[in-house]
């Protein structure tokens, strides 16, 4: 293995704990490979394109904003408020928030609860 590509996989320690990312860039290996033939693997260029397009994939695991249109098409999750009170308060949880959550195993009203404790 080249030193551009363990360098990558440091950077991106999604690869090989995340099954979905991981596949999704394989798959992408796969096409650049078929479409610009093999010597493309490995060159700055492949892996920008990796990047980039594993970002545009996958916003919320890299903590950036869904485009509008895309937000618009995924309403965010309201949750029911952390404990029972007279005045409830709605969380509403953003998709990083989401993709937190699930990446720590949790439902979004666990995710929800916890951030009422910590006051957010």
């Amino acid at each position: 293995m080249d030193q551009k590509t363990i360098a990558w996989q440091e950077r991106n320690t999604w690869w090989g704990s995340d099954d979905e990312m991981t596949a999704s860039a394989l798959g992408l290996h796969q096409k650049l490979v078929r479409e610009r033939g093999p010597q493309y693997a490995g060159t700055d260029e492949y892996w920008d394109a990796i990047d980039k397009t594993m970002r545009r994939r996958f916003p919320e695991y890299f903590g950036e904003e869904l485009e509008t249109e895309t937000r618009a098409a995924k309403p965010a999750s309201v949750v029911a408020p952390a404990s029972r009170s007279r005045s409830p308060k709605k969380i509403v949880l953003k998709q990083s928030q989401l993709a937190i959550a699930k990446k720590l195993g949790l439902t979004p009203e666990q995710y929800a609860r916890e951030l009422m404790k910590v006051g957010k």
